[in-house]
């Protein structure tokens, strides 16, 4: 008798066990995530996740489909259903979405023979089992995801969408009428890709809740050495802005400032040269006057906020872009970029007259005021007419080709060479040429820096003085002409 005691209590136990398991696996899910990889509250149809590279999106995809399978009571005929998953090609469905280390079979807890809830996984055909009766069917959306229009789909994880090729038949065709048993679910997450029209569909639909990740707030589970790298090489770029922010890029251009008409001159000639000899100031033309132009934050001298701060060599109509500072800062580093800089242009060009111009807005008043009697040159400078206004009055010196940046030009002049140009000037042109008449732009601190700068020098109509940088290079005599060799 004890001994089928023994065996009715461990069997008890085991059954127990086995009946808490998916509770607790999804307890424990809960419990770690981010509350941005967590379904948002309230009714809705379809939840896109995106997100920059490595922002945990794939793992919440798999979680949330887990939730759901586990969680939603049985059908109406007792059967817990049929769900799915939807990837750029089977095999990215199967390789990364069931298989993965962020996939479902994890966060299902793996093969049942090991304690997790997988009973069958057909690797074949794309399918998972649970033990409870449940299947995962497995399609492509590059082959149009025909094969789960025969099925009554509970939900659906669409991972990817951005790369999607079939988006149309994948989306509207397949999956939309697929899955149509309650709880009737779709979570679609991805890393948006420029202009994709299903991920631009996606952001319009008002059934569609959103949500938005940056590969910065997973930075506890990433490689710091990998995601430095990655913010220095791509940060403020076009590229970084989709694959680390996670941010759709709608318009390839904006109507005013294009990445054709910026001129360019060689990296080597400027503070962003890796030469071991150093920059070669001396092949610059002798300007006319070195402005430095800044657009300051918000009145808040306690939070941190995007500076953006210029330097430009000006010589007669032509404008060389000469050191860039963009960034998150408090007052005090704003005050310290902006003390760096003056000093900079005034060391390297010391017989050349430097100017610092100051937005007249925000705390640029207040930083102004505490480096007056400090740097000689520097005053504030109000705005006239609104932010649009400006920069359609500083676009003529881009489109007549007066505005030259450190870095290499494309063979069809209609933009920069990715690889020879400074990250930081990539960054710039990109702001610009975003940068929307009706503002539905992301940043413009950059182009607000630039306008000033323009408007400012126009205004002034300097002219006629000449200098060289303190470099030890022979001053050109009367009547020899100016080195002026630009990469076009």
């Amino acid at each position: 008798m004890n001994v089928l005691a023994d065996d009715f209590v461990r069997a008890a136990r085991e059954t127990l066990a086995e009946l808490q398991r998916p509770k607790a696996l999804r307890l424990a899910w809960h419990q770690q995530a981010r509350p941005e990889q967590l379904p948002p509250a309230g009714d809705w149809r379809t939840w896109y996740l995106r997100g920059g590279r490595g922002a945990g999106k794939t793992r919440a995809g798999a979680e949330t489909l887990a939730d759901w399978i586990v969680g939603s009571p049985p059908l109406d005929d007792g059967s817990p259903g049929e769900w799915a998953i939807c990837a750029p090609t089977f095999g990215d469905a199967r390789s990364v979405c069931a298989e993965g280390p962020s996939g479902l079979i994890k966060a299902l807890g793996g093969m049942r023979k090991t304690g997790g809830l997988v009973e069958v996984w057909n690797r074949s055909e794309g399918v998972i089992r649970l033990a409870s009766g449940a299947a995962i069917y497995l399609d492509g959306a590059n082959d149009g995801a025909f094969r789960i229009q025969g099925h009554n789909l509970r939900g659906l994880w669409a991972d990817e969408v951005g790369l999607w090729e079939k988006w149309d038949a994948a989306w509207n065709e397949s999956i939309r009428f697929a899955v149509r048993m309650a709880p009737s679910r779709i979570v679609a997450t991805g890393t948006p890709k420029m202009a994709h029209p299903l991920v631009a569909q996606l952001l319009a639909s008002p059934s569609v809740v959103e949500t938005h990740m940056r590969t910065i707030d997973n930075a506890a589970n990433l490689d710091p050495a990998a995601l430095e790298d990655l913010l220095a090489t791509y940060g403020g770029t076009t590229l970084g802005r989709q694959e680390l922010d996670g941010e759709f890029i709608e318009a390839l251009e904006g109507e005013i400032l294009k990445r054709a008409d910026w001129r360019y001159y060689p990296v080597a000639w400027s503070f962003y040269s890796t030469n071991p000899d150093g920059p070669g100031y001396a092949n610059l033309p002798r300007f006319d006057q070195i402005v430095n132009s800044w657009d300051t934050a918000v009145k808040d001298k306690t939070t941190a906020d995007y500076y953006a701060g210029q330097v430009w060599g000006c010589k007669g109509a032509d404008r060389y872009l000469l050191r860039i500072f963009h960034d998150h800062s408090g007052f005090e580093q704003a005050k310290n970029a902006i003390r760096e800089l003056a000093v900079w242009s005034q060391q390297t060009w010391p017989h050349c007259p430097t100017r610092i111009i100051v937005e007249a807005a925000g705390i640029g008043p207040d930083i102004a005021k505490q480096l007056e009697r400090e740097i000689q040159g520097l005053r504030t400078v109000a705005s006239k007419g609104d932010k649009v206004q400006r920069v359609w009055a500083a676009s003529p010196a881009l489109e007549s080709h007066n505005c030259f940046l450190p870095g290499q030009a494309r063979g069809d002049l209609t933009g920069y060479e990715s690889t020879q140009t400074p990250t930081r000037v990539q960054a710039f042109v990109e702001e610009c040429a975003m940068f929307r008449a009706d503002m539905k732009h992301t940043h413009d601190d950059q182009v607000d820096a630039w306008a000033q700068m323009v408007n400012w020098v126009r205004s002034r109509q300097v002219g006629g003085r000449v200098a060289m940088p303190d470099l030890g290079a022979r001053v050109p005599m009367a009547g020899e002409s100016e080195r002026q060799s630009y990469a076009y």
